[in-house]
């Protein structure tokens, strides 16, 4: 039997952490959509189509807390069943994080000094390398490739740390 230590909650504690800010940015969000309140005055296309909003959120939360712990050798040696039934519901939150997270830099009219061109290009640059990573590490699985698995697992989570820490 394998014993965890402290040591095993390091890394998820410290990711736990970083999730926090835009977590707590997510569940303002939502709470001002639900109430119909506009947070600032560029709120507008959030109330317009708020269904992609909502699934990026809520989907990327799931990712954020629930792949930190997918970072510790001792949680995914001694639960492997969890680790890989975890793993396949972050596959699809990781699947809609990236593609909502494409569609609402693509589709809504984001204010010029809220994202020029550039911004623009890095959002959609790092949603797809999210998603390229994420479809790798599924086929890298697949295959049996652990080491290779691990490495596009752990590519795609920084990027969907990077994308949620910006602000």
């Amino acid at each position: 039997m394998i014993r965890l230590s402290t040591a095993d909650f390091k890394v998820p504690a410290l990711l736990l952490a970083l999730s926090l800010v835009p977590i707590l940015g997510g569940a303002a969000r939502l709470k001002s959509l639900s109430e119909g309140v506009a947070v600032g005055g560029d709120d507008a296309r959030f109330f317009a189509a708020p269904i992609p909003v909502v699934i990026h959120v809520v989907a990327a939360t799931v990712y954020a807390l629930l792949g930190a712990f997918q970072f510790s050798a001792g949680i995914r040696l001694r639960w492997r069943t969890w680790h890989r039934r975890a793993g396949v519901l972050l596959l699809g939150c990781a699947l809609l994080t990236g593609a909502t997270g494409i569609w609402m830099t693509a589709a809504y009219a984001i204010p010029q000094r809220l994202q020029g061109p550039l911004l623009y290009g890095v959002r959609l640059v790092v949603g797809v390398a999210m998603l390229t990573s994420i479809i790798k590490g599924w086929v890298s699985i697949v295959r049996r490739d652990l080491a290779q698995h691990e490495a596009w697992m752990i590519r795609a989570y920084a990027l969907a740390q990077g994308a949620g820490t910006q602000r």
